[in-house]
């Protein structure tokens, strides 16, 4: 604008979302991590006939992309709340007290099976939140003490 310190309204392509309909899909991508890319424009805006291409450009200035899901064993909230319990007991011990404890670790492999993988939408620092991590089991055990180890 002449005389003024604004910026005149600039010219270019129409926004194709509106910012509320860009809330919504920001929203349900972080609702369905999992949800193929092909299915979230039309499941959430199906009128507007977008590309996979403008959900990425609109995810990206979100700070949301597509990552590989983590793989972790699977934990419930009561084992969470045993551990988590042992090892507040045990907070002030000294590496000689820890000797004589016995580790075990445990973990199910399973031949000829093949693993597809699992993509998730997520911010970064988002890896381990529950909705963006796929439980592996395990079945191998192996226990240790004293800096001794049996498989």
């Amino acid at each position: 604008m002449i005389g003024t310190h604004e910026n005149a309204p600039r010219s270019g392509r129409p926004q194709s979302m509106t910012p509320e309909q860009e809330e919504t899909v920001v929203k349900f991508v972080k609702e369905n991590p999992t949800i193929l890319k092909a299915l979230v424009l039309p499941t959430v805006v199906p009128e507007l006939h977008l590309s996979t291409t403008k959900l990425y450009t609109l995810l990206r200035g979100k700070g949301i992309r597509k990552w590989r899901a983590r793989k972790r064993p699977p934990l419930d909230a009561e084992v969470a709340a045993k551990r988590l319990a042992w090892a507040i007991k045990r907070k002030d011990w000294t590496a000689e007290e820890f000797e004589g404890v016995i580790w075990s670790d445990e973990c199910t492999v399973e031949k000829g099976k093949t693993a597809s993988t699992v993509w998730v939408f997520r911010s970064a620092g988002e890896e381990y939140l529950p909705e963006c991590v796929v439980p592996q089991r395990y079945v191998i055990m192996s226990v240790s003490s004293n800096n001794i180890s049996t498989n």
